[in-house]
């Protein structure tokens, strides 16, 4: 009858589809971001940028991984994802270091040093109890996977402090330049600054659980990170 109009509205997009979107959006980001990356890394700190841009990819391609795996599968996946959170957290310290023109003359060997603990923290993930990780427990959420309960072993510790110490180190390069620095490198401190910050941000989202954990924020950070950067 005429009188009669059925409306079909459209539903909206289910959340765990637009956070896979997402994800992979950010990945074709970190993808030019790499392009852009690599033409300049014969450029001071480009090999550091080349290297955090690589690792940031590995990164966001993980948390989609993860969250579409089996959670068997997603124990594996967790234990590469370290070794990628450890190497963007060294590589952006690399990168800051000598755009600010620290560290300019560290040796081959001394950068190396520089990785120990990250691929340490990396190799011990991948069995529970071996000084990294008690134990992983992973849960359904959204139709997406993600980790329900951690607990961590004295390598976490230092694998994390390690991380979170060398951002503070960038920070303070930062500062450094900004105050003392020419005018480009003044002018360049914020948005570097804004680079090193973004990730720890998203951090902070995650573990205080402003961001549900079926959606990790973490990505997003990392891709807003290298922009600046």
């Amino acid at each position: 009858p005429r009188d009669r109009l059925i409306t079909r509205v459209p539903s909206p997009m289910q959340a765990n589809v637009a956070h896979l979107l997402l994800i992979i959006a950010t990945l074709f980001v970190l993808g030019a971001t790499g392009g852009y990356a690599w033409r300049h890394r014969r450029a001071p700190g480009g090999a550091a940028f080349t290297l955090f841009v690589a690792a940031a990819w590995a990164w966001t391609f993980l948390v989609g991984a993860m969250a579409v795996a089996e959670p068997a599968v997603a124990r594996t996946l967790l234990s590469v994802k370290y070794l990628a959170i450890g190497l963007t957290s060294t590589a952006t310290f690399l990168f800051i270091a000598r755009r600010t023109g620290h560290l300019s003359r560290l040796s081959r060997a001394g950068t190396a040093a520089l990785f120990v603990i990250p691929v340490l923290g990396h190799l011990a993930s991948f069995r529970d109890g071996a000084g990294m990780l008690r134990a992983v427990t992973f849960a359904r959420a959204h139709d997406l996977t993600h980790i329900a309960a951690l607990s961590f072993g004295p390598l976490y510790w230092l694998f994390t402090g390690y991380s979170y110490t060398l951002i503070l180190w960038s920070l303070a390069f930062l500062l450094a330049a900004r105050r003392e620095g020419d005018a480009l490198a003044r002018t360049q401190a914020g948005a570097l600054a804004l680079g090193v910050v973004a990730p720890l941000a998203s951090n902070v989202l995650l573990i205080t659980g402003i961001a549900p954990r079926a959606f990790d924020p973490m990505p997003f950070g990392i891709a807003i990170s290298a922009v600046c950067l």
